[in-house]
């Protein structure tokens, strides 16, 4: 929340920081190490971006080569939903919960909280274990294109 003090306006320094933490990539890239079981079915190759808040060009990229996952997180990208097997959109607000509490993922998915598209038709979502990545997490897929 702002405040105003005689009359200037002054930023709240927790939003500032909330902001900052959202967006820093190194708790992005831990947060997807320490929540690997949500990937575990997902088989290679495959590409999933999370998108955070209204600027598209903010992302967390999770990309399965092999047996191993490789997060990366995007300040300033520029991509084509077609880059991605996968990918969700989520609030802001709604990604500091998941970086503070990687259940909180789940619970949003569940709610209906965070956008997701698939851009794989179903063979490939089974082929690539999206069906069941997206169970996993508390999604029934009917995403297809």
């Amino acid at each position: 929340m702002n405040s105003e003090n005689n009359g200037v306006f002054m930023a709240n320094p927790n939003k500032v920081y909330e902001t900052k933490k959202v967006y820093n990539k190194d708790l992005w890239e831990n947060w997807v190490m320490d929540s690997q079981e949500y990937f575990d079915d997902i088989i290679a190759p495959c590409k999933l971006a999370i998108f955070i808040g209204k600027n598209d060009k903010r992302c967390l990229i999770i990309e399965k080569i092999a047996d191993s996952l490789f997060p990366k997180f995007v300040v300033d990208g520029s991509f084509s939903m077609y880059d991605f097997d996968l990918f969700f959109t989520v609030a802001e607000g709604d990604a500091l919960k998941i970086l503070e509490d990687k259940s909180k993922f789940v619970d949003l998915v569940k709610s209906g909280n965070l956008g997701i598209l698939c851009t794989v038709d179903d063979v490939a979502m089974e082929e690539k274990g999206l069906d069941k990545f997206l169970s996993r997490v508390g999604f029934a897929p009917s995403c297809s294109m």
